[in-house]
């Protein structure tokens, strides 16, 4: 049991987990019906997306027994298309670049280009990562009379679902993804 932020939508719930970088958090977005993460993907647009996330930073927090799956996705692209698509060409080009400042040879004695812009990212989640990002969510309440007990919420994700790696501080989505098959 830990304590997170959770919002309920029409059709899905979000709960925000804290990293232990302050300003990053992960998002679990998680439809109501089986078969609603499509659906709910496509509802989330930049504007709606927003919403929820500024929900999550000011929603209370509360006790839940989060149960998540461990999971790892991987995602790799080969930007030279991109790059060269948006103007710059000179550089794919060992007849008309010039990297003498890297290779210390004039650009004749050493024609040189970038051949391929790879990016790779990875997102793995298991219980270790979930744990250490819990521990900088802690509520703490100071009263003077002994408080109710606090049912705690259920947050089971066993249905596809939608995540995503947020910047607090800047609102970007630094990485999103769906997991279709949680287990």
């Amino acid at each position: 049991l830990e304590v997170y932020a959770v919002v309920s939508r029409k059709d899905y719930r979000a709960i925000r987990l804290p990293y232990a970088v302050r300003s990053v958090a992960m998002v679990i977005a998680l439809p109501n019906e089986v078969e609603g993460v499509r659906d709910v993907a496509r509802r989330l647009d930049r504007d709606e997306l927003a919403q929820m996330l500024a929900a999550l930073r000011t929603e209370p927090t509360r006790l839940v027994n989060l149960m998540l799956p461990r999971f790892k996705t991987e995602y790799s692209a080969n930007l030279k298309d991109v790059f060269q698509k948006a103007g710059m060409t000179l550089a794919f080009d060992a007849r008309r670049s010039d990297f003498s400042a890297l290779t210390g040879l004039p650009p004749q004695q050493a024609p040189t280009a970038i051949d391929q812009i790879v990016h790779r990212a990875v997102i793995e989640v298991s219980e270790e990562s979930t744990e250490a990002a819990a521990a900088t969510a802690i509520g703490i309440r100071v009263t003077s009379v002994a408080p109710k007990p606090v049912e705690p919420l259920q947050f089971r994700v066993d249905r596809p679902f939608l995540y995503y790696l947020v910047d607090d501080a800047t609102g970007a989505v630094l990485f999103q993804g769906r997991i279709v098959d949680p287990r």
